[in-house]
């Protein structure tokens, strides 16, 4: 298991992150530490912040997705994808930026099946207070509604009913060399990534 899922690290700007499965991660799917205008599209983010902090005194796991300094201008656009957030908790975090961030949400799934309240932004605000900003408009807190179980650890097949579906998520091809599996010992290899 790693820490994050995917880096973008030092000012990585105008990429596409595309068409990706991201899952089992200890502290966060999606990580920026600074950098503009990325796209954010059509992929999937599940259990993500499963590790507890080591020391009593460590800052809490991040969230699922986040953005570590805030610039003046958008650091990404967010659309089109599923955060499948599996914190067992009264509240979890799904988006924590740093205070000032600029970034663009909508046409997302975000779900808890713990019926956890999901918080967003700096201010980590309901659903609700944060589409008043604006925000996640055409977005739904709804069960994506994948082929697999609550705990899976596979593909995150969507089935055609999915509310993702009618928010225009495409499924992936499930790549041959896909190897499913929940290990969450760093030690044991298991060839978890596939790379293209």
């Amino acid at each position: 298991m790693s820490m994050f899922g995917i880096y973008l690290d030092e000012g990585t700007s105008d990429i596409v992150v595309s068409n990706n499965i991201v899952y089992n991660t200890g502290w966060c799917s999606l990580y920026q530490h600074y950098g503009a205008n990325n796209t954010i599209i059509n992929n999937v983010f599940a259990r993500a912040s499963i590790n507890s902090p080591p020391h009593s005194d460590d800052p809490p796991p991040m969230g699922d997705i986040y953005i570590g300094r805030a610039e003046n201008h958008t650091s990404w656009i967010f659309t089109h994808n599923i955060i499948y957030n599996t914190v067992n908790h009264s509240q979890t975090t799904v988006y924590r930026p740093d205070n000032g961030t600029l970034a663009s949400f909508d046409s997302n799934v975000y779900y808890n099946p713990y019926n956890a309240q999901l918080l967003f932004g700096y201010a980590q605000m309901s659903f609700s207070d944060w589409q008043k900003t604006g925000q996640d408009n055409n977005s739904l807190i709804a069960d994506p509604l994948f082929l697999g179980d609550v705990n899976q650890c596979d593909f995150f097949t969507i089935q055609s009913n999915s509310p993702a579906a009618r928010l225009g998520f495409t499924n992936l091809t499930k790549p041959f060399q896909w190897t499913p599996g929940c290990n969450t010992d760093d030690e044991i290899k298991l060839n978890q990534f596939y790379h293209w």
